[in-house]
């Protein structure tokens, strides 16, 4: 029940509509809506200068890229895999059973979203390989170096 409260304020702060402020953000940064459509049409990274103004040009130049790459050779079929295992209900599926009221965004990448999804969890797989690609690249400062 505590998703669908929390299903319920985000909708209600209609979230998608106001836009990330960070320390590192532009003054023009895109609404969340924006990032939203850009994951779903496969423009995920390209607006990521407005996110986070401070990067270096040469990691972001790269970031797409590094994004696309994260998710087709590491995070691959991962979400997959562990959906096999980890079975559980959509969130419409439960609301239908509750009875309760729920909506979510159409997106072409899912038409059945929920609150903890496999993209998320592919995220994590990305950020990780992201990270990997700045050590290699020897952008990012280790102990060692």
């Amino acid at each position: 029940m505590a998703d669908f409260d929390l299903f319920e304020r985000l909708e209600a702060t209609k979230i998608l509509d106001t836009f990330p402020q960070t320390s590192t953000s532009a003054a023009s940064i895109p609404s969340h809506r924006q990032y939203f459509t850009d994951e779903d049409t496969a423009k995920l990274g390209e607006r990521y200068f407005f996110y986070d103004h401070t990067l270096p040009a040469t990691q972001l130049d790269k970031l797409p890229s590094d994004l696309r790459a994260g998710l087709k050779d590491k995070a691959g079929s991962v979400s997959i895999q562990f959906k096999q295992i980890i079975q559980r209900p959509r969130a419409y599926q439960v609301a239908k059973l509750l009875g309760r009221p729920h909506t979510f965004e159409l997106a072409i990448t899912s038409m059945t979203s929920s609150m903890t999804s496999g993209h998320c969890f592919q995220g994590c797989f990305i950020a990780a390989s992201i990270y990997e690609a700045w050590l290699t690249r020897g952008y990012i400062r280790t102990a060692r170096k």
